[in-house]
């Protein structure tokens, strides 16, 4: 009986942390979205041969569009990263366009035009990791190899994700999950989500492949 008691206060604990980060989240994300906002005012940026169809969504790097790649007929995810990061992103991308696994979200092209950078992505029909009430560990065990696979390979091409969390993770219609917006975060001045970030990201910006771990592992006991 005093076991359970411990293992309710704990969940107490943790819940009331985590509502507590979800609050400091929200803040932080809203400033992030006008941020996002205002860097886009100047117009969205022609990129040849793509066309912006509607907007999918938008974060703190900048905004994400349906379009259409006309080359080859398809449909993808174009993200349109906010003006400040500029140059800055134009050789991360091509080296982000390279990477090729089953648990990451494809990268068609990238580059750079009118001063922002691009990324033309795999168009995913699914849910987010964030958006799916996981019933069983055995799920989001599953979830994790996946994930920790995906960043074993990224690791060993050089590339730190910073920002893993439930709502970068894609779950397809065939359960495969593929881990998004890979690599972006590696912008200037961007550290992460506050809510997943190791404690030496937050106290001085380091960034190595620990960090992504640790994000994983929050991530795992979140969901």
């Amino acid at each position: 009986m005093l076991q359970e008691d411990v293992m309710t206060d704990a969940l107490r604990s943790l819940a009331a942390e985590l509502d507590e980060l979800g609050r400091c989240d929200a803040a932080l994300a809203q400033s992030a979205a006008a941020e996002a906002s205002d860097s886009l005012d100047g117009g969205v940026p022609e990129i040849p041969d793509f066309q912006i169809k509607s907007p999918l969504g938008r974060g703190g790097m900048g905004m994400v569009y349906l379009a259409g790649q006309l080359s080859l007929g398809r449909d993808v995810a174009l993200k349109i990263v906010k003006r400040q990061a500029g140059e800055a992103f134009a050789g991360e991308s091509r080296i982000i366009a390279q990477l090729h696994h089953p648990n990451i979200v494809q990268v068609y092209a990238a580059g750079n035009a009118e001063g922002r950078s691009w990324f033309a992505m795999e168009l995913m029909k699914g849910k987010t990791a964030r958006e799916c009430n996981f019933t069983a560990v055995d799920d989001v065990a599953h979830l994790g190899v996946q994930i920790a696979e995906a960043l074993s390979y990224a690791h060993r091409c050089g590339v730190i994700h910073r920002d893993v969390k439930p709502s970068n993770i894609f779950i397809g219609e065939d359960g495969i999950a593929k881990l998004g917006d890979f690599g972006l975060a590696n912008s200037p001045g961007y550290g992460g989500t506050r809510r997943y970030m190791a404690p030496e990201t937050i106290a001085c910006g380091e960034a190595a492949e620990a960090c992504d771990q640790f994000a994983l592992g929050v991530t795992l006991r979140e969901l």
